[in-house]
């Protein structure tokens, strides 16, 4: 059963708005019910792709809301709305057809939910473009996808910005992010491939705040080490070391990926810097690891290269984290200092 969402809501007042009540109230039924007929397509990814993290109604449902925060209101009119809302509804339900490439999956999908011949050809393209836009690669093999759409397409005879609608639903689709993605029991078990365990692993600690105030977005982890009779266990330690080398590829995407949209949307533009918290806990403990949180801005110096996190701040070198973990555990006297801390 799928509740009604506050994007939702201001999707129906603004079709109202624009198009008087009887076609507005027509659009939005039109929208429902294409959301209501996927439904199934959402829930059953998990058969098709049953290592990867949630791809169903709850992550439709959080892209959803994403959206809608970051998303000033007024800043889309009823059309680039529709646009957008129909978009995010269709841009994971490619993965049922498989993971790779799944962007580009969605025509079968979008003519089964809509009907043959479809009500709208016009429709359709808006959609499997900013679907397309939103992974994959260009044209011109490079990651730049919105800049292969049109700035501007028609939609119920009035133009909309594609290229506004995609990078808000791409980086709405990256905040995306947090526990709910994964379970806490298959984790435990190890019941995921090994080259999705990361995946599910980076869910369980992440949380995402979108902090307009402050002009960023601001990513903590928290990060729960199991001791066993004062060591900490080789597997755990790899898995460890496997997990802080994606949340720092991950920090580093979620950087690339804000500046992206804000360069095609102008909404967007308020988000100035992502910033990172690393923080550590051992038998319900929090540990002081001296880690001082990160904070990635749009500050470019000529000449400059990118730096990895660790060349950032030392203090995140992984080995140095280790380090420090296996210290916390294995030494008595290093415990009480963490705990005094």
């Amino acid at each position: 059963m799928w509740e009604t969402l506050d994007i939702e809501r201001d999707l129906k007042d603004s079709l109202v708005k624009e198009f008087g009540e009887s076609q507005g109230d027509t659009l939005y039924g039109e929208y429902t019910a294409v959301r209501d007929k996927l439904l199934p397509i959402w829930k059953n990814v998990v058969r098709t792709e049953p290592d990867l993290t949630d791809h169903g109604p709850e992550h439709i449902a959080d892209v959803l809301n994403q959206v809608y925060e970051i998303t000033p209101t007024n800043h889309l009119d009823a059309r680039e709305k529709l646009a957008l809302l129909l978009s995010v509804l269709f841009h994971d339900t490619g993965n049922i057809h498989g993971r790779e490439g799944h962007e580009k999956k969605v025509s079968d999908i979008y003519d089964h939910v809509r009907g043959t011949p479809t009500p709208s050809f016009q429709e359709k393209k808006i959609v499997l473009a900013v679907v397309g836009a939103h992974g994959g690669e260009a044209r011109d093999g490079s990651k730049d996808t919105i800049r292969d759409l049109a700035e501007t397409e028609a939609f119920h005879k009035k133009p909309i910005r594609m290229r506004e609608i995609a990078a808000i639903l791409r980086f709405g689709d990256e905040l995306a992010e947090g526990k709910q993605r994964t379970c806490e029991y298959l984790r435990r078990a190890h019941a995921f491939d090994i080259k999705s365990e990361k995946y599910h692993d980076y869910a369980n600690i992440t949380e995402i705040c979108i902090d307009r105030g402050n002009k960023r977005i601001a990513l903590t982890y928290h990060i729960d080490v199991d001791s066993k009779d004062g060591t900490i266990d080789a597997d755990q330690l790899e898995r460890l070391k496997r997990l802080l080398e994606f949340a720092y590829y991950r920090i580093r995407k979620l950087d690339e990926e804000r500046q992206y949209a804000r360069f095609y949307s102008s909404c967007l533009g308020d988000f100035k810097q992502t910033s990172a918290t690393l923080t550590f806990w051992m038998d319900g403990q929090q540990l002081d690891l001296g880690l001082e949180p990160l904070e990635l801005t749009d500050l470019v110096v000529p000449g400059g290269t990118a730096k990895t996190i660790p060349e950032l701040d030392s203090a995140y070198a992984i080995e140095t984290i280790i380090n420090k973990l296996e210290g916390a555990c294995g030494t008595p006297d290093a415990q009480n200092e963490q705990e005094a801390t």
